[in-house]
């Protein structure tokens, strides 16, 4: 039986990002990988009866073929943009029987996370759920008899890949970044989609604006940027903190823990921030301003105060 579906080729298209207040941000685009997995979608048999015209294949959301008796079911394939192809990566589905005159939804007759998902059901009413990434869509359906239905949804998929770090600083120097993501809806509250994004993660979400902030594990800084997600597009996106680093030096007589705390010594947001830890050697990102350093090794307290400058890196060295 011939197939139906034929891969698509894959384009690249960009877009670059205004900077905002304390952040610089690079933004390069690219398409996201995607390609057809045809086996689950097949031409029509010679047993069906079809009256009009059909839609071309990658604008198709539903096509019928004939079944027998007690072999109905689904077919399931998403696409991440109107004319890409297939995703071949793993979609988590969910079917739910579905009763419209109760306006609700039944028991869960399948769930799984493969990128084409063929299914057995008997004729009926159904409810369709995917979710990849942070992208989700539901569409009614109908399982007439003696037929298989295969549906194609499209997702509507962009990505997104953050790094961050800070300006004039030799990135190999410094601690992790996180970054949390909120989409922005017209005439809603901004919505936090993740808290926990790391350096360079690939995080895959619905097209339209979002919101990121960027922080570092050791600092107190800040960075916030805005970005629109497109269907099918990977977005790269680098945001430069405007701070300094202080790496921290200890002298100590033994294997005993230093102990350190810095903190700020200006006023503004960023007044009696305090951070302390255990770890040796640690690299803190700090807004420019005045701070005290201070540590205690072997008993003894050990105090200096210093100014830091944007985009400059300064060593403290404490135990004597």
């Amino acid at each position: 039986m011939p197939r139906l579906l034929t891969c698509a080729r894959q384009h690249k298209q960009g877009h670059r990002l205004t900077p905002v207040a304390f952040i610089v941000c690079s933004v390069f685009a690219t398409a996201l990988n995607s390609s057809v997995l045809s086996a689950a979608f097949r031409a029509p048999g010679d047993n069906n009866i079809i009256t009009g015209s059909l839609p071309s294949p990658a604008q198709q959301e539903e096509q019928l073929r004939y079944a027998k008796q007690g072999t109905e079911g689904l077919e399931l394939a998403a696409r991440l943009s109107q004319t890409g192809g297939y995703i071949k990566r793993p979609v988590e589905w969910s079917v739910f029987e579905r009763d419209p005159q109760m306006a609700n939804l039944g028991k869960q007759v399948y769930h799984g996370k493969v990128p084409i998902a063929d299914i057995s059901l008997k004729p009926g009413k159904y409810r369709i759920e995917a979710k990849y990434g942070f992208a989700s869509l539901s569409k009614d359906v109908t399982i007439l008899p003696e037929t298989r239905l295969a549906v194609s949804l499209n997702l509507r998929v962009g990505g997104i890949r953050t790094l961050s770090k800070v300006f004039g600083v030799n990135a190999i120097s410094y601690a992790k970044a996180t970054h949390k993501i909120y989409q922005l809806r017209d005439n809603k509250p901004i919505k936090l989609i993740t808290d926990k994004v790391l350096q360079g993660e690939v995080i895959r979400l619905s097209a339209g604006e979002y919101k990121i902030e960027s922080r570092f594990e050791l600092g107190n800084t800040l960075a916030v940027a805005k970005v629109t997600i497109k269907p099918g597009i990977l977005t790269s996106l680098n945001i430069e903190h405007q701070a300094s680093m202080a790496r921290l030096q200890f002298i100590k007589q033994s294997q005993t823990e230093a102990k350190w705390t810095v903190t700020s010594l200006k006023n503004g947001p960023n007044g009696g921030w305090s951070k302390s830890g255990t770890s040796d050697k640690p690299n803190i990102i700090l807004a420019p301003g005045r701070y005290k350093f201070a540590a205690q090794i072997n008993g003894k307290q050990f105090v200096k105060t210093l100014t830091l400058e944007r985009g400059k890196a300064a060593t403290i060295l404490l135990g004597k």
